[in-house]
Parts: C-alpha cells; structure tokens; sequence
C-alpha cells in the first residue's frame, strides 16, 4: 500500500509540472505579435534566438516528464507485481501454518492416548502384583495347613523325586525307583519287584526346580496329579501355570510331596477349585530315553540318587549313610 501512494504523488507531481508547462507555453504564445498579412514574398526573416532557445528548453522539459511518466508506470507496474507475490507468498503462508497447526493438534491427541496407555498398562501391573501378593499370600497359608497335617514320609530330600512308592514289606532308607500303575486299586504298590536286600536303593530327582520346568517345557516330561480321583495335567504354556484334565497315564514316576513346588500345589488348587490333600498323588512320565539311562544306571550299581539334568541326562550320586 505504501507504494501505491508514493506512486500517485509522483504522478500528480507530474502532472502538475505538465500543466505548468503548458501554462507557459500558452503565455508564451499570447505573448507573441499577431501575425500580419502575408507580405510579398521575400528573403525569409531569422527566428529570434532568444526565443528558439525558449522553445527548444521547453521541447526537452516535455520529452523529460515524458520519460519521468514511463519510468513511474514502470515502477508501478512492477509494483503491483511484488504485491502480487507477496499475497501469494501469504496465503501459502497460511496454508502451512494451518497444516502445521493440523499436525500439531494429532500430535497432541497420540500423546493422550499413549498417555492412557501408560497409565492402563501401570494400573494393571499394580493388578498384577497384588494378585501375586494376594497369591503368594494364599500359598504361604496352603503351606501352614499342609504342614500341620500329619503325614507318614520317607526321609526328606532337598530337591525335586521322581519316584515310585516303597514296598510296605520293608522301608528302606530311600525310596524305590519304578513305574508305579496310576489306575490300580492299590497306589502305593510298586510296578516292580523290589531289588535284593542286598541293594541299598534308589532314589529319582530332578537337579532343580527349573530343570524340571525346562524338561516340561519341551514336552521332555509330563507332570501328573491325582487329586479326589481325578488325574490333572500341568501345562506350562500361555505365560501361567496351568492344571488341566487328563486321561489316566499307563504309568509314572512318583514324586513325595514334600518334592512338590509350591507354585504346581497353587496352580493345582486353581485348577480343581480345592487344595491339594494328603492323599494327591503327584508323579511324572519319562521318556523311553530316560527310562533306559535310569535301568542301566541300576543294572550297574547298587544304589544311589538318580540325578535328571535340564538336558534330559541321569546322572548318579552316592548315597551318604549315617
């Protein structure tokens, strides 16, 4: 707008400098004698000079305003030019800035949404730890019951047996290695004869809790429970331990409860609605791989710890005697 206006000035200065210009020429021409009649043809009279100069001064003040005016439409011109651009150059402005704004605005709608996220996902691990405080709560008051319950067992050991039941004829110092019949009448008769009196025994384990997870995880073993007739299998997939029904297995290995993991005792309880009882009868399947290292193990020695690894190996530690 500024160049608009500077630009009108300039061309009433213009026209305001032709008007007196042509005022003096006017005046000029008034001022000179009215011309007389023809006279006779003669020798052509000299021009005033003073007066040529006049009008020759006058000729190039009018050719100079001349140019003066196309150099101002000039400047106009492109005057309208840049204003034209600039407008342009606004309204993209504006459009970016609106875009921008747009941008800005999903930007900040995705930050509440993670924000929710976050604070979903942080009230349920809150969820999750007073479940498993509540659980483990839970556990430990099943442990106290369980403890106080009276219970005839073999002589404790620190980790995880595999074993079958020892014959009620004799009670060795260890418990028998052998397949026990999960569907007989009678549990706690072992599947195999006993070994001479001469042996000393053998016991079945797993090296730790986690070999034990490791070899059901690979589906190396299977974990079983009988509870309130009902044979229960262990499942270790979905992320939580799990007790699901089960056909009766041909046979297993038997595990003394005091060998049990806590944690299989409450997946147990969350699976049939109830705790387990003194009488739940915990055991695994091994396989014929297995089977064949613990009979070889046994056909060689006269007794021992039958150790199984996360690899799925037997290996036979000495048994100490008091």
């Amino acid at each position: 707008m500024g160049g608009e206006h500077e630009l009108q000035t300039d061309i009433m200065r213009f026209l305001a400098i032709l008007a007196l210009c042509l005022m003096a020429v006017f005046a000029l021409v008034q001022s000179l004698p009215s011309a007389p009649a023809p006279p006779a043809p003669s020798a052509p009279q000299p021009a005033d000079p003073a007066q040529a100069e006049s009008a020759k001064r006058m000729a190039q003040r009018v050719a100079d305003l001349k140019a003066e005016h196309r150099s101002l439409e000039q400047s106009l011109a492109a005057g309208r030019r840049a204003e034209s651009q600039a407008a342009a150059q606004l309204r993209q402005t504006r459009a970016d800035l609106q875009t921008a704004e747009t941008r800005l605005a999903r930007a900040e709608a995705r930050l509440a949404e993670l924000n929710a996220a976050g604070q979903a996902e942080a009230r349920a691990l809150r969820e999750l730890e007073r479940r498993k405080a509540a659980e483990a709560a839970q556990l430990g008051h099943l442990q106290r019951r369980l403890d106080a319950v009276p219970t005839q067992r073999t002589a404790p050991e620190p980790s995880h047996r595999a074993q079958p039941e020892e014959p009620k004829t004799a009670a060795p110092p260890t418990a028998r290695v052998g397949p026990v019949t999960p569907d007989s009448e009678d549990v706690d008769a072992p599947a195999v004869p006993a070994n001479p009196p001469e042996n000393d025994g053998f016991s079945l384990r797993f090296a730790s809790e986690q070999a034990l997870r490791q070899l059901l995880s690979s589906a190396t073993v299977t974990f079983y429970a009988r509870h309130e007739g009902t044979f229960w299998r262990f499942d270790v997939g979905g992320g939580r331990d799990r007790f699901e029904r089960a056909p009766t297995p041909r046979f297993l290995y038997r595990m003394t409860a005091a060998t049990v993991p806590d944690s299989f005792r409450l997946a147990l309880m969350r699976g049939s609605g109830s705790r387990p009882a003194a009488d739940t009868l915990w055991g695994v399947t091994l396989p014929p791989a297995i089977q064949s290292e613990v009979r070889t193990l046994m056909q060689h020695h006269r007794g021992g710890q039958l150790v199984i690894d996360a690899n799925g190996e037997v290996v036979r530690q000495g048994v100490s005697r008091s």
